[in-house]
């Protein structure tokens, strides 16, 4: 009794089952990366500028109200 398969006609079969479980996995990466990149990105960009824009009129505000002499006329 040996102690390990041997290859049979079935192993081809599941080796061309394994590529093309593995083709389609890389294409399904291939597609999500294209979605980040054209949906996912841009709104990320806008989002954290607007965030930006905020948090800088926040710290402006702050400091006003830390230092009111040195306030900066507009």
């Amino acid at each position: 009794m040996q102690g390990y398969a041997s290859p049979s006609g079935n192993f081809s079969a599941t080796a061309d089952q394994v590529e093309d479980w593995i083709h389609t996995v890389a294409n399904e990466i291939n597609e999500a990366v294209a979605y980040v990149d054209r949906v996912v990105v841009p709104e990320v960009r806008r989002e954290s500028a607007s965030a930006m824009r905020s948090l800088a009129a926040q710290l402006e505000a702050w400091a006003d109200k830390l230092d009111p002499a040195g306030k900066r006329e507009r």
